[in-house]
């Protein structure tokens, strides 16, 4: 199954490419009027992708908050993995658990065993832990997965603390 995925990725891309310098070729045309307006319409729609997932940002944190607050730091990240996909749910956004990272290599994408804790709408990776202290390894964990699986943000929550504002924390691996 992952090997026909990553079929189809590849046929997309392709197809994707030649239609871009199709599009780039005609934009650059001396004679078109509408150059600056296609262009910015292109831009609005970028930025809207970008309010999207900061749309979605703010509807996990305001899911943490909300759990944490329920239900303390008590418990295993099994169960917070759980209320959080339950949340995320009821605020209309589609959440994948134990999401697949799989390893690039070459031209084979190889499953090793790596999983997010969550996908949430196809853009943000979370890491859930129940530890007395984030260590660096934590951090270095979810910055590998966001590389391997082409993401620029996830969140890393650790609800073991009183208070759960300190136990979130953005990553950025690099803006696409």
């Amino acid at each position: 199954m992952n090997d026909k995925h990553e079929a189809y990725k590849n046929i997309f891309f392709a197809v994707f490419e030649v239609f871009a310098v199709q599009i780039w070729k005609e934009l650059n045309r001396e004679d078109r009027k509408d150059r600056e307006e296609i262009l910015a319409h292109f831009a609005a729609a970028q930025l809207d992708s970008v309010m999207d997932r900061e749309e979605v940002a703010r509807h996990i944190v305001d899911s943490a908050v909300a759990i944490h607050t329920a239900l303390g730091p008590g418990l295993l990240e099994s169960v917070y993995r759980r209320c959080l996909m339950y949340e995320l749910g009821l605020r209309g956004l589609d959440v994948y658990a134990e999401y697949p990272i799989p390893i690039r290599y070459k031209e084979v994408a190889l499953d090793c065993g790596y999983r997010a804790d969550l996908l949430v709408d196809e853009c943000i990776l979370v890491e859930n832990k129940t530890v007395d202290v984030i260590h660096p390894v934590h951090r270095a964990q979810l910055l590998t997965y966001l590389e391997l699986s082409g993401r620029s943000v996830g969140f890393l929550i650790n609800w073991k603390v009183p208070r759960i504002k300190d136990g979130i924390q953005r990553m950025i691996w690099r803006e696409r």
